[in-house]
């Protein structure tokens, strides 16, 4: 299902080349190449997308997919990728091992 490829993507290790990229998503691609990515990855429903309606042009466009912990943020004029925000997140595993016994 959607919500598992999602998950499954959540969880794979991604590449990081800092000032560059993260995973398939790069610094300068454009908005329709990385919503490509996106869609690949399962589907645009699960992202959440952020813009002003009234100024489209003057305010910065921003792609949230918080099951993935990435938001990507685009140029509003441009339309291309100038920031990609990362949350880290332990795994179970770690969390587990960290929470103390009663």
């Amino acid at each position: 299902t959607l919500q598992r490829r999602w998950h499954a993507m959540a969880l794979s290790t991604w590449q990081l080349e800092p000032a560059q990229r993260v995973g398939a998503f790069l610094l300068g691609m454009g908005v329709n190449e990385a919503l490509a990515i996106v869609q690949k990855m399962g589907s645009l429903d699960a992202a959440e997308f952020s813009f002003d309606e009234q100024c489209p042009f003057t305010t910065d466009l921003a792609v949230r997919m918080p099951s993935l912990g990435i938001q990507l943020c685009f140029d509003s004029f441009q339309q291309d990728l100038r920031l990609i925000a990362v949350r880290l997140q332990q795994e179970e595993s770690s969390r587990e091992k960290d929470v103390p016994e009663a």
